[in-house]
Formats: structure tokens, sequence, C-alpha cells
């Protein structure tokens, strides 16, 4: 996890960013593998904006926490203020979004 803020027009917003790359099992006991990063940032009224992509394998995925290192290029989809998180069963593939980044670095 890392967190700290950014300046977006000179006013300082909180950011949280945790990204993962899970063995086979995990969390489910299915047998499959799978990656995610989540973005959450600050939206300069005591809210946030929530941002997050999972998938099997995400291409564009660099993470060594060993190293300390990390990197992502590729999409992130924003997730609705009204909608939970709460995943019962990963897609097959990631649908096609109008809220999607796409490039983060």
């Amino acid at each position: 996890m890392l967190s700290g803020k950014v300046l977006q027009d000179g006013n300082p917003l909180e950011f949280f960013l945790v990204s993962g790359v899970h063995d086979k099992d995990f969390p489910w006991g299915d047998g499959e593998i799978f990656s995610d990063v989540l973005l959450v940032i600050g939206d300069g009224t005591a809210g946030y904006g929530r941002f997050a992509v999972t998938q099997r394998v995400l291409e564009g995925l660099k993470l060594n926490v060993g190293k300390g290192t990390f990197e992502y290029r590729g999409p992130i989809f924003e997730i609705p203020r009204d909608m939970p998180l709460l995943f019962q069963k990963l897609p097959a593939r990631i649908p096609n979004s109008s809220n999607a980044w796409p490039n983060l670095i």
C-alpha cells in the first residue's frame, strides 16, 4: 500500500494505492491466480473517488514487493459511489467502460 497526497489545482488530496499479484487459490480456493490495482483519491469534499481493475493476469502490471517497485500501464475503472465493493465471482474479462482511464502511470 502506498498513501500520500497529490495536488489538484494547488489543493492537496489524499490518495491510497494498493496492488497485488495473488497466489493460486487466493482468496476463493478456486485454483486460479489474479491481479488487481485499487486507487482511492480524495475529492476535496470529504469524499473519495474509487478506481479499480482486476483480472486473472493484468498485462502492464509490474510489481516487485522485495524491491518496493510498482508500475501499471493500462485501464482502470471508476467505481460508482452507490456501488458496493463486493465480488462473488471475477468476470472472464474486463467489460468496456466509458469510465476507463486509458493509462495510469
